[in-house]
């Protein structure tokens, strides 16, 4: 028995071939674009989570200078001090709250992740404007009140 459709078998079985090898192919290449396009978004999220966790251990450190600021500012206002050392003391608290806004300023240029920073500093700059009156203003009630203290005791001698 002789195959009487060999050439259509022949040609269909090439076409076959053809088709296959063609699809194995595009397989093959979308494959390799579809690990390559993973390949890209692992190393983007490698490097989002190294940026954010940079940004994550600034502002941890950031938080616990801030609190040191706080601190200080509370016991600047709690703590009886003569003028000079609250001038000092002021001058301090100051120098470190600019610090780190250089600091913020100078490391990132993109600064949207501290923000919150930079209007604690605003606030701090005017809650020492605010201080640094409320203590001259202490200072002189202070000594007006010294001064009637004495005028009262002088009074008090010369009535005896």
């Amino acid at each position: 028995m002789t195959e009487k459709n060999k050439k259509e078998r022949r040609q269909a079985m090439s076409s076959f071939i053809f088709i296959f090898s063609f699809t194995l192919l595009l397989f093959v290449l979308f494959a390799i674009c579809t690990l390559k396009t993973a390949e890209r978004g692992i190393s983007l999220l490698d490097e989002k989570k190294v940026r954010y966790d940079d940004i994550f251990r600034k502002q941890a450190g950031y938080n616990y200078r801030m609190d040191e600021i706080f601190k200080d500012m509370n016991n600047l206002y709690t703590q009886k001090r003569t003028d000079n050392e609250q001038a000092q003391y002021q001058m301090i608290i100051a120098r470190k709250w600019q610090g780190m806004q250089d600091e913020i300023r100078q490391a990132d240029a993109d600064t949207t992740s501290y923000v919150l920073y930079n209007v604690l500093f605003n606030q701090l700059q005017s809650t020492q404007d605010v201080s640094a009156t409320f203590f001259d203003e202490k200072r002189d009630l202070d000594y007006i009140m010294e001064q009637i203290q004495r005028a009262q005791d002088i009074k008090k001698n010369k009535k005896r």
